[in-house]
């Protein structure tokens, strides 16, 4: 069926390209919380949902990485610079994106193991200039600048499949 390398990694890259979304909507999907709704103890009394839910959050990030690194080497020509850097740039935020999701699993055993008021203290005390600064900001501006211009850079560079008929 793939007689080249080429072939494969286009497949893989893009099976990762769907699967990312598709566990973004599944994951978002078996949150239990409710948008607008601030409970703390949600999470400690839907240990089963938030395990499923920051699992597939966890593997949405994942998954991205490899189609944005297929996107990239896809890339030849007048994107492939802005490609490179934007990948870097997706593939950072999208790794420090994924760690986060373990804070869920924490929050679950803080609110059952402790007093409501003293594990939201402690979710508080967590959330250090550190934190924020180096894992947070990261993993949310990289994530999605990096792949709103990795795509960019690919719609920009053109399809290869034209390049290579035209050629």
């Amino acid at each position: 069926m793939f007689t080249d390398a080429l072939s494969i990694r286009r497949l893989l890259a893009g099976g990762s390209l769907v699967l990312a979304p598709v566990c973004l909507i599944l994951g978002m999907i078996t949150d239990p919380s409710e948008p607008g709704v601030e409970d703390p103890l949600v999470y400690a009394h839907n240990p089963g949902a938030v395990g499923v839910s920051a699992t597939l959050l966890h593997y949405t990030w994942v998954l991205f990485v490899p189609g944005v690194i297929g996107l990239v080497l896809l890339v030849r020509g007048k994107g492939r610079a802005l490609a490179t850097v934007a990948g870097a740039l997706a593939v950072l935020g999208l790794t420090n994106f994924s760690s986060l999701m373990i804070s869920d699993f924490f929050d679950i055993v803080l609110f059952d193991a402790l007093p409501a008021a003293q594990a939201e203290q402690l979710m508080q005390d967590a959330a250090q200039p550190a934190l924020i600064a180096a894992w947070q900001l990261p993993g949310m501006i990289g994530s999605f600048l990096g792949l709103v211009l990795v795509a960019v850079a690919y719609a920009r560079a053109g399809l290869p499949a034209r390049r290579e008929r035209a050629a």
